[in-house]
């Protein structure tokens, strides 16, 4: 059985079983090509089929395409067989397929930081990506240097998947953990990143310090609050009050 050439589908034999689910993961795995490239429009289709995505998050660099056709290649002799898992190529050099990462997987993503100073593309790696069953959205697991496309294993996929702390979604805390890792991959590039990711927190700390001061100058200039802060304003009356005592003391000896 095979679709129209143009559709790009193989499916894969199917031996005949009185079983409705097996009969449906077949239908769900072969009605897509064996390694299909995520867009915003194929994503939510992917995610609604069930079945575990396992992604190879390329660019368009010589190790890129290399570990592409890599991955290819071991999909349609070995991998799909399996009938357990999807698969598809997510090209971060793409615009279309880079917008998609950077709202669903962030943290696989090209970013913004992965253009300054220069531009860079990360090296290819495998992700996988899966519907909750609690939430309905898009969650996906990513440890870094998992084995490549060449010769990694549906055994470690499935270990990936049962590890939490390569667990990521868009809940609040794991997003906050996504830019804490993807801002120590960026000082980990080179020495230049480097240096600069030292610096990054005192500048930081300077720009909150210039906004602070410009936010407290407008509200003066409004009148919300007064030129001096309350806490210098309590440490001139504690000056004055202890201006005053000693004048006091001053006098009592004067008098004696």
């Amino acid at each position: 059985m095979s679709g129209h050439e143009d559709l790009g589908l193989d499916a894969l034999p199917f031996h005949w079983v009185r079983d409705k689910e097996v009969m449906q993961n077949w239908i769900d795995i072969n009605a897509w090509p064996p390694v299909p490239l995520l867009d915003s429009q194929n994503c939510e289709e992917l995610l609604r089929s069930g079945l575990a995505v396992v992604v190879l998050r390329h660019g368009q660099d010589s190790d890129g395409v290399a570990a592409l056709a890599t991955f290819r290649q071991r999909v349609l002799k070995e991998l799909r067989a399996n009938g357990q898992f999807l698969f598809a190529s997510l090209d971060v050099d793409s615009s279309d397929s880079r917008a998609l990462a950077r709202s669903w997987f962030p943290l696989v993503a090209k970013n913004f930081e992965d253009f300054f100073p220069y531009s860079w593309t990360p090296p290819p790696e495998i992700f996988v990506f899966a519907k909750s069953r609690l939430t309905g959205d898009a969650i996906f697991w990513y440890q870094p240097g998992f084995a490549p496309a060449a010769n990694f294993t549906l055994a470690e996929v499935d270990e990936l998947m049962g590890q939490s702390q390569w667990f990521h979604d868009n809940g609040g805390i794991s997003l906050a953990l996504q830019y804490l890792l993807r801002f120590d991959r960026f000082g980990g590039r080179s020495a230049l990143h480097r240096l600069m990711w030292l610096f990054t927190p005192f500048c930081v700390a300077c720009g909150l310090s210039y906004v602070w001061h410009g936010l407290h100058q407008l509200f003066v200039g409004l009148g919300i609050c007064s030129p001096k802060t309350e806490a210098a304003s309590t440490w001139d009356a504690a000056s004055d009050a202890s201006g005053k005592s000693r004048k006091a003391r001053k006098g009592s000896k004067k008098t004696r």
